[in-house]
């Protein structure tokens, strides 16, 4: 019996070794793959994001301070020298136009009064009373961290999109992502700071390289 099952053994046995190198290597090659995967694909989706220099959407957005808040439909269009904010109306105030250009910021309200100044979150609450990140947001909206401050904190998700960010004393969140002509941009944004909270909903992109 032992010199007719020794064979089989020597044969059998060289197999096995063979299947537990290949299902030790299989273990080990997919964790290293996925790492690099996630450090590259935020790289590139970041890239890809900042490319996108002329844009427009338009959307609904919510504002709350404390108790009070209010709701408006907006359009914002980005080019890269300049962008233009356009509220519906904000608490019955009105249309709100905000115009930023390379060094001058005019805000127009609905009785067509014009506001001059250099910054465009600090015309908006004077007008309107209601904090906005105006300059960060165009990049938020984007799921991209703006370049005039650091981030104190980022959360992507598993697919390398930007889900939260702590920036310029705001928390950002993405609550979820649209596609685009192929680029995942989002759908809902929500940024805090304090009592204020700002929620835009983003429902038609557009998008020029």
């Amino acid at each position: 019996m032992i010199s007719l099952q020794f064979p089989i053994y020597r044969t059998i046995f060289p197999i096995l070794c063979g299947l537990l190198l290949l299902l030790s290597g299989c273990s080990t090659l997919p964790r290293q793959a996925e790492d690099i995967g996630q450090t590259v694909g935020w790289e590139l989706r970041q890239q890809q994001l900042n490319e996108i220099t002329e844009w427009s959407v338009e959307g609904r957005a919510a504002f709350r301070v404390s108790q009070d808040g209010g709701q408006s439909s907006f359009r914002w269009n980005h080019a890269p020298s300049s962008q233009q904010f356009t509220l519906a109306g904000v608490l019955g105030m009105g249309a709100l136009e905000l115009k930023s250009g390379p060094s001058r910021v005019r805000l127009i309200t609905g009785t067509g009064e014009v506001i001059d100044g250099e910054d465009a979150e600090q015309l908006l609450f004077q007008a309107t009373g209601w904090l906005f990140p105006v300059d960060e947001a165009g990049y938020w909206i984007r799921g991209i961290p703006a370049p005039t401050g650091r981030a104190d904190s980022m959360v992507l998700d598993q697919k390398n999109r930007l889900q939260s960010l702590s920036q310029s004393g705001w928390n950002m969140r993405v609550r979820r992502y649209q596609s685009v002509d192929g680029v995942e941009l989002p759908a809902l944004v929500v940024m805090e700071r304090d009592d204020v909270r700002v929620k835009l909903s983003l429902v038609r992109w557009r998008v020029d390289y």
